[in-house]
């Protein structure tokens, strides 16, 4: 972050000597511990000095030692005594000095860290009424647009900024502010000549290289991000916030081991990135490694216990890969975070009813469909668990539901067939398999079921060839490579 820049006016000091000695001990006491950065020590200095008499110099220093030690309070009160005192020492010596402009500026100062921008703002304006040309006015115009910031007021923000290039055309930190606020403003081409200006005048400013790659992503220039984070990289190879965005970058690339080779550097660098093991965690289930996937969504759950969505997604790969005890232990905890998610309870029955719980999983469908009653998959599961529990007339309903809310659900045909099948209506079965074997031609289980009720219709050759399809589509399963068996 860009903060104020200071200045310190003491050209009155030679003017105005001090009474006693030792308030001039104490006073340089104080400067040698401002300048080594001891301001606390500083305070207590100028403190002894203000003691044996006032002086607008030493108040106005103290005041800015309090500002470094963020009692802003304090330091305000100290720079409006000081005003008093340079008013009243003035009178007295009947001269005139140019105090007033510190004043002004410091008083700027001072506001900017209360927050109070709007107070600041004005004292910054006091000090160029009178220090248009002066050297330091660059200074008030970059801080005064600080102060706008704050105050949300962006276009006098910007005009600020671009008042201290017209001053410094070579002046970094208004380029790289003007840029921030033109990219917050949609004025991309803008804010990107800003950053790239930035690049020229130090090709290490690494910031510029992060907020141009950002303009370059949302912008779909994906390569031209990708370059530039990589530059950003050269200069800081520890920012795991650049490694994230520059991961997400090769995934939109389509460039899966290098968007994983960064989520492995961020998990190294920080074990504790709950959004990079997610990540790595979807890869990992795109290439099938649902091991390394249980591993990393059990990295997040580590960094979150709360974390819902890692438990339900782990839960499913659990489920998926036959440890269904660990995936309701998963689905649990979810649902002890948050008991109505509909899809959390469908996912709980589906692995209950492998679990042979059928009871329990049917309790389970019924409240997901309670939470949600148009999904036409809970229709589907809860049929499938109703022939589990022998209640093939209800399963049918159930398949009827979910037909009539997906035309298209291949597999809602298929059971509902196999419900029929239960129930010894061959015919009718035999019209929802086929269905579904011509809507999904790889659905084996369409295949199996058509051989099943095949046989029941004494027509074993055809049923031979639907199971031999059957087998074809699914060589690993043993009830079809059984039923095959049998029809043979």
């Amino acid at each position: 972050m860009i903060k104020r820049c200071f200045f310190l006016y003491l050209s009155l000091i030679p003017a105005f000597a001090f009474a006693q000695p030792q308030t001039k001990f104490f006073y340089d006491e104080g400067e040698r511990f401002f300048k080594a950065g001891k301001f606390d020590q500083a305070v207590k200095s100028y403190s002894q000095s203000l003691k044996l008499k006032d002086n607008f110099i030493v108040l106005n220093n103290r005041g800015m030692a309090y500002e470094r030690l963020s009692k802003f309070d304090l330091a305000i009160a100290d720079y409006n005594k000081a005003w008093d005192n340079f008013k009243k020492t003035m009178a007295e010596r009947k001269t005139e000095s140019d105090y007033e402009p510190t004043y002004h500026f410091n008083l700027g100062n001072a506001y900017f860290g209360k927050k109070a921008y709007k107070v600041a703002a004005q004292h910054y304006n006091s000090f160029l009424r009178d220090m248009a040309k002066d050297p330091r006015a660059k200074l008030a115009h970059f801080n005064r647009a600080m102060c706008f910031e704050g105050a949300k007021l962006f276009p006098q923000a910007k005009e600020s900024y671009t008042k201290v290039i017209g001053i410094d055309p070579n002046y970094l930190p208004a380029y790289l502010r003007r840029g921030m606020l033109r990219s917050s403003g949609g004025e991309t081409e803008a804010a990107m000549t800003d950053f790239s200006k930035v690049i020229e005048l130090n090709p290490k400013e690494k910031m510029a290289y992060f907020y141009r790659a950002e303009l370059q992503y949302n912008n779909n220039q994906f390569d031209a991000a990708l370059a530039d984070y990589s530059e950003y990289r050269k200069l800081d190879p520890e920012d795991t916030k650049v490694l994230y965005n520059r991961a997400l970058i090769h995934m939109a690339l389509n460039q899966v081991e290098p968007a994983l080779a960064d989520y492995t550097q961020i998990l190294k660098l920080d074990p504790k990135h709950k959004a990079a093991y997610i990540a790595r965690a979807k890869i990992l289930v795109a290439k099938d490694d649902k091991k390394g996937a249980i591993k990393d969504y059990s990295g997040a759950i580590a960094v979150d216990p709360k974390d819902k969505q890692s438990y339900f997604d782990r839960g499913n790969l659990y489920r998926t890969t036959g440890r269904y005890a660990e995936a309701v232990a998963d689905f649990d905890k979810v649902l002890a975070l948050d008991a109505n998610l509909a899809p959390v309870y469908d996912a709980r029955g589906k692995a209950k009813r492998m679990l042979a719980q059928y009871d329990e999983a049917l309790k389970d469908l019924d409240k997901a469909l309670s939470l949600d009653a148009k999904n036409a998959d809970f229709y589907n599961d809860r049929g499938l668990i109703k022939i589990n529990l022998a209640k093939y007339a209800d399963a049918v309903k159930d398949f009827n539901k979910s037909i009539e809310l997906d035309r298209g659900f291949s597999f809602a045909f298929n059971n509902r067939g196999l419900a029929k099948y239960h129930l010894k209506q061959w015919e009718p079965a035999l019209q929802d398999c086929r269905k579904s074997s011509q809507m999904t031609p790889d659905n084996a289980q369409a295949f199996n079921n058509i051989g099943l009720i095949k046989l029941q219709m004494g027509k074993k050759e055809e049923a031979l060839t639907a199971f031999k399809r059957a087998v074809a589509l699914a060589p690993g399963n043993q009830e079809f490579a059984e039923n095959l068996a049998k029809a043979q």
